[in-house]
C-alpha cells in the first residue's frame, strides 16, 4: 500500500490511496496527539475503506481496516496494517 500526493491543512489529510487492488482518493484527520483516520472513496464495486491508527515517532503508521457501508459503519474485510516513509 502506499500514500501519494498526501497534502496537510492542519489537522485535514488528503492524498492518493494505492492498495487492496485499488486507487482512489482519501481524505482523513491527524490529530495534535498523532492519532489518524482517513476513508478511502469507495471505487466502482468496492467499498468504501476506513483505516485509523498512529503515526510512531519513527514515521510509520499502524493501525487497523475495514471496508465501510454509506453509513460509515465497518461490515467487512477487517484487518491489520502498516506502513514505513518512503524515500
Amino acid at each position: 500500500m502506499t500514500l501519494t500526493q498526501v497534502q496537510q491543512n492542519g489537522a485535514i489529510v488528503k492524498g492518493i490511496f494505492n492498495g487492496l487492488h485499488e486507487t482512489a482518493p482519501f481524505n482523513g484527520v491527524l490529530d495534535t496527539s498523532n492519532h489518524f483516520f482517513f476513508t478511502v472513496a469507495a471505487a466502482t464495486g468496492h467499498l468504501a475503506i476506513f483505516f485509523q491508527g498512529n503515526v510512531r515517532s519513527d514515521g510509520t503508521l499502524v493501525g487497523n481496516f475495514c471496508d465501510v457501508n454509506a453509513a460509515g459503519q465497518c461490515i467487512s474485510d477487517y484487518g491489520l496494517w502498516s506502513m514505513i516513509p518512503g524515500k
